[in-house]
């Protein structure tokens, strides 16, 4: 909380950092989720996050950043978008067109950023479009004893906060939240305890 910039949105490092959609998201889920389980969060900051994100800050700002080579590429913005878009619909505060809008270019998305788009279409109950979005990973998921193994594209470079485990857990809640009776659900929790 005390890295929010006067904007509203998260700094990186403190309130006169740089900062992107995708990390303000980041940090705005974290906050949300601490919230939910008895940490004390500030409401105003939220509510000002929520105002950033949902205002769509002007690209020029996300130029600064460290990161601003990674947005050479189309995907990242599109990332951005996602991320916003997961806060606002976890904050209970969704963006109806831009979630439809992701969706009509869901296949540009990353391969991370479908998957979050798939469980938050579910929060809405679009089960159909989010299914659309999940059935080629999981077809692409394959098991290996007791182990889900997801398709090698989800391993790449993702803005600074990169990791081997979070596609998987991605996946997991997505599944979760679309087809609760899934068959991967289990190997997908093996991956997870085994990766620990």
């Amino acid at each position: 909380s005390r890295r929010q910039r006067p904007d509203g949105g998260i700094g990186y490092w403190s309130a006169t950092d740089w900062t992107t959609p995708w990390l303000s998201s980041y940090a705005g889920i974290t906050l949300l989720e601490a919230r939910s389980v008895g940490v004390e969060v500030d409401d105003s900051v939220l509510a000002r996050l929520r105002e950033d994100l949902g205002g769509r800050r002007k690209l020029q700002e996300t130029a600064r950043a460290p990161v601003y080579n990674y947005y050479s590429q189309v995907q990242a913005t599109l990332s951005d978008q996602v991320a916003a878009a997961d806060f606002l619909s976890r904050y209970g505060k969704p963006e109806l067109p831009a979630e439809n809008e992701l969706l009509r270019n869901g296949a540009q998305l990353m391969w991370e950023d479908r998957v979050r788009l798939a469980e938050m279409l579910a929060r809405r109950r679009a089960f159909k479009a989010a299914r659309s979005l999940l059935e080629p990973t999981w077809k692409a998921t394959k098991i290996e004893g007791r182990r889900a193994v997801v398709p090698e594209e989800t391993i790449t470079w993702h803005h600074y906060f990169d990791s081997r485990i979070r596609p998987t857990a991605r996946l997991l809640t997505a599944t979760l939240a679309v087809d609760s009776a899934h068959p991967l659900l289990g190997p997908l929790v093996e991956t997870l305890v085994q990766q620990g």
